[in-house]
């Protein structure tokens, strides 16, 4: 038997034998073992699974990665590459108590599309092994959706500021005070800045990340300070940047600049000037100017290449049509309700350069049917999952991510007006049934009364029949009513009235019938009034359904 520490809390889980799965001692968590676990591969994933507990998540997934080298075909490895890459983290629900997971390093990239996890799914042992592994990812694929809507709707950002807030003690660093600093004077120039201390200030209570993912995502730049080697190396100032430096490993356009005071540059992490990159002093006379200025050249030149690239492309296309022609094309298509042709049009585009997000704009227009792009602002059905709106997502540059978020704020406008206005009419059609029903009641009231008396008159002095047709007279004449009012549940006055003016008319001719003749019908006549009025007062009629 080996012991292997919980995914989610750290507990102990005891493994024995060939067992593919085990509860923790602590938290109760069912969790997947590894294949085949000894003493020393339980050492191997116990260390990897420590340092994703710390959201060390770089070295948690490089551990993992180690043990996938001598064993390719263990699906516990590959799952915990899945919950490194993602950032999951395990906190206690407070209603339940259970684990439930959090993403801290949020991936366009759905879990469920993830290559590793497909590997655990095929290297599972069993199907209710493959069955925990589905079940935690459908978990984590909502928290990434929500995190991912979140994040379309912020505005994006030229600037990352990466510093360390507070010391172990919880007092300000002086990374804090320096880094504010900055970002007010690139906020003069006119910059849009993400810095944590402000930029999150009002969304205390929430998850953070959807907004740093936002703003890792759009920026061009990041700054990243520090005072001591110890805060470069933190762990949420090194979860930042080191995402950062794997969007820049993909686009060209991004630059990272490392900043430190008081301390050998040589302390800086190696990463960080693996690229080149010259570190700045912030002890240095002209400090500031000089960061301005670094940063305006940047972003020109990071607009410069993105200008280039997308003229390359029309370039090397001058024998044919133009992007610009060939989108005229496909618009003017859409607007005829061509869609077949626009998709066409807008497929060529493609392959001229297929990270033209407008073009996929195109294309989603047609596959929902839409004449123009605004009317994208009027649609209610959600756009996650579909691969053209993913390819918008990835490939727009800054202005058309805002103008996209323009119409998810429409759309969003458009849904809650058709929501109230949904709920208005269904009010409206549930009061004007209840007016019917209560109308009916009264009507159906009226003539079992007229037509009870009437039974009584005609009766009278046939004492044996009189004592029957009293009796059948409550039962059919009386009750109807009383249910039906029960039914509809109506509120208000003419509820009240109606059951006060029943209830005054049943108990006078009721006590009447009894006390003129104690004959054996006039108390079963009562009794059964009573139980009447118990029925429609006291006791609801929960199995019947209110249809009305």
């Amino acid at each position: 038997m080996v012991i292997l520490k919980c995914k989610s809390c750290g507990g102990d889980i005891r493994a024995t034998g060939n067992a593919t799965f085990g509860i923790c001692d602590h938290c109760g968590t069912v969790s997947t073992l590894p294949k085949a676990p000894n003493e020393r591969k339980a050492n191997l994933f116990n260390r990897a699974n420590h340092f994703r507990m710390q959201n060390h998540f770089d070295r948690a997934m490089q551990a993992y990665e180690n043990i996938l080298n001598n064993d390719s075909t263990d699906s516990e490895a590959y799952w915990g590459v899945v919950l490194s890459r993602y950032g999951i983290e395990y906190v206690e629900d407070p209603a339940t108590h259970e684990m439930v997971p959090t993403c801290r390093r949020l991936q366009r990239e759905s879990i469920l599309k993830n290559a590793d996890y497909l590997a655990a799914l095929k290297y599972a042992s069993d199907d209710y092994t493959r069955s925990l592994y589905v079940e935690e990812a459908g978990k984590i694929s909502k928290i990434q959706k929500n995190i991912l809507a979140i994040s379309y709707k912020e505005k994006p950002c030229d600037i990352f500021i990466c510093y360390k807030e507070k010391t172990d003690d919880g007092s300000l660093t002086r990374d804090s005070v320096i880094a504010q600093d900055l970002y007010e004077h690139l906020t003069k120039e006119g910059f849009r800045v993400f810095f944590s201390k402000i930029t999150l200030e009002d969304k205390i209570g929430q998850q953070y990340e959807p907004y740093i993912f936002s703003a890792l995502s759009s920026a061009r730049v990041m700054l990243v300070m520090g005072t001591q080697k110890e805060y470069f190396e933190s762990v949420w100032v090194k979860n930042e940047w080191s995402r950062f430096l794997a969007l820049m490993k993909k686009d060209r356009t991004r630059s990272i600049i490392p900043c430190y005071l008081d301390m050998d540059p040589y302390d800086i992490p190696e990463e960080l000037l693996s690229l080149g990159i010259q570190a700045q002093d912030m002890a240095k006379i002209g400090f500031i100017q000089d960061i301005l200025r670094g940063v305006k050249k940047l972003m020109e030149a990071g607009k410069a290449a993105e200008t280039a690239a997308n003229a390359a492309p029309d370039a090397a296309s001058a024998a044919g049509p133009s992007v610009a022609s060939l989108m005229k094309r496909g618009h003017l298509f859409l607007e005829d309700s061509d869609w077949e042709h626009a998709e066409e049009y807008f497929n060529k585009v493609l392959d001229i350069n297929p990270e033209y997000a407008p073009a996929y704009s195109g294309m989603l227009c047609a596959n929902l049917r839409m004449n123009r792009e605004a009317e994208l602002a009027n649609i209610t059905a959600a756009l996650d999952g579909n691969p053209n709106y993913e390819k918008i997502l990835r490939y727009g540059d800054k202005d058309y991510l805002e103008k996209w978020a323009g119409y998810e704020k429409a759309r969003q406008h458009s849904e809650i007006e058709e929501h109230i206005k949904k709920e208005q009419q269904e009010k409206k059609e549930k009061q004007k049934k209840r007016r019917t029903v209560a109308n009916v009641s009264f009507v159906v009231f009226t003539i079992s009364l007229s037509a009870f008396l009437q039974v009584l008159s005609w009766t009278q002095g046939q004492e044996g029949t009189k004592q029957i047709m009293y009796f059948v007279g409550v039962i059919i004449f009386i009750i109807p009513p009383f249910i039906i009012l029960h039914l509809v549940k109506l509120e208000g006055l003419y509820s009240i009235f109606l059951k006060g003016v029943s209830t005054f008319i049943i108990i006078v001719l009721a006590l009447g019938r009894m006390f003129s003749n104690s004959g054996i019908i006039g108390y079963i006549a009562f009794i059964v009034t009573i139980l009447t009025l118990i029925m429609a007062y006291i006791k609801p009629l929960n199995d019947i359904p209110d249809i009305f």
